[in-house]
């Protein structure tokens, strides 16, 4: 399942698609006074090294998605199949990878992701396909042909044979290090990336808007008005 591992690793792919494919002009606009960046108390932890650069990333994926979804498409298909396929449908499926970890499920999301754009400009449903797309690249789907190409081969599902799966999950995850640590890992990114939004004022505008804020504030604005009238006093 590797939940950390599926938010974090889709997280990191969407930022470095925005900033390559993303339009990144305004991050050329930043104030500059007699041809120094302005930096105020506010934004000055995040203009150095590699804070600054996720924190352009950070900016330039906000511009086209919406962070919440994204983490919720990352989870997706597990978010129906597991509580499906396990429990509710379990006489019937007993598999946490159904419907949602198909190729078919994916083009439908893309297709009415394309059309919601279409007509409606709004990209959460084609956020959401790419949170999906990367769960089934990770979880390697390619080698449950008969579940990602349902149901070509087939409608029936491969039935998993365990039991308890939900009690398996919590072993696997204490004793088995192909499982634990790179969980650890996520964990410990997760925990310093909550850090670093907090740390910043950031943390709130993410979890009630799903996306940092503009680079500037209206203080920066002001800031920055008054000393450009100090400087053409001087």
């Amino acid at each position: 399942m590797d939940l950390l591992v599926h938010v974090i690793v889709t997280s990191i792919a969407a930022m470095l698609s925005a900033v390559v494919l993303g339009d990144k002009s305004d991050l050329a606009l930043r104030p500059r006074i007699n041809g120094v960046e302005l930096v105020t108390s506010q934004v000055k932890s995040v203009r150095q090294g590699f804070s600054s650069r996720l924190w352009d990333c950070l900016y330039i994926l906000g511009k086209y998605a919406d962070i919440r979804i994204l983490v919720i498409g990352s989870m997706l298909p597990d978010i129906i199949d597991k509580p499906l396929g396990l429990y509710f449908l379990k006489n019937v499926f007993n598999s946490g990878r159904i419907f949602a970890h198909t190729l078919l499920f994916l083009i439908l999301l893309i297709a009415i992701g394309a059309i919601l754009y279409t007509l409606l400009k709004k990209t959460w449903m084609l956020v959401l396909s790419f949170g999906t797309f990367t769960h089934l690249v990770l979880d390697r789907m390619w080698n449950d042909p008969r579940t990602l190409f349902w149901p070509l081969l087939g409608v029936g599902f491969p039935r998993n044979e365990s039991m308890n799966w939900l009690k398996e999950i919590m072993q696997d995850l204490v004793t088995n290090p192909a499982t634990f640590i790179p969980e650890t890992i996520g964990l410990i990114i997760l925990v310093c990336f909550t850090w670093f939004l907090a740390r910043n004022g950031q943390l709130r505008h993410i979890l009630m808007k799903g996306k940092i804020r503009t680079i500037f504030s209206c203080s920066d604005n002001e800031l920055l008005g008054r000393t450009s009238a100090r400087a053409k006093q001087v």
